[in-house]
């Protein structure tokens, strides 16, 4: 099993890359730790987040799971003193937690560096343009283990639109 490490910052446009992260992690955090390994922190009335709920988490013990996972979808949307306070308590990340912060779009800088100075990973995944999208559809068949034709990806494209979720649940049926 690959290492994990204490934080991750995905960020970018491509939604059906973040998403499949976002499925890998929740894998995860289920297999090494149960339904309730994966903390979710979100605020249904204001769409983004809850930063001061995530921050009182951090210091917090688990007396079930091995591993926190605290994830919060959607930082982009945060005021700058939100992204300020979630900055300072990576700093004090206890060593069983690993923090996931996902940026749909632009992450805040001082999220970024925050990320990076405690020893976690920026992922940047962004969709590609419209022109370069059939040679990826092509490359993400291979990845699923079957040849697509550029003309046949093309064909997708025009019939699917450009939204990377849905061409990718395409080549997943």
């Amino acid at each position: 099993m690959s290492d994990i490490k204490p934080a991750y910052l995905i960020a970018g446009t491509d939604e059906a890359k973040i998403d499949a992260a976002l499925a890998r992690l929740r894998a995860r955090a289920e297999r090494e730790g149960g339904p309730g390994a994966l903390e979710v922190f979100e605020s249904r009335e204001r769409r983004q987040p809850d930063a001061a709920a995530l921050v009182g988490a951090v210091p917090a013990m688990s007396l079930t799971a091995s591993r926190r996972y605290l994830l919060a979808d959607g930082v982009e949307r945060w005021a700058t003193a939100q992204a300020s306070s979630v900055a300072s308590a990576l700093a004090e990340l206890a060593p069983d937690t690993t923090v996931v912060l996902i940026a749909r779009g632009k992450a805040p800088a001082k999220l970024r560096k925050a990320v990076e100075g405690c020893g976690g990973e920026v992922l940047t995944y962004d969709a590609p343009r419209a022109r370069d999208l059939p040679q990826r559809l092509v490359a993400d068949a291979a990845e699923r283990g079957f040849r697509l034709e550029l003309p046949a990806a093309r064909l997708l494209m025009e019939r699917m639109g450009e939204s990377t979720v849905r061409l990718s649940n395409e080549l997943d049926r």
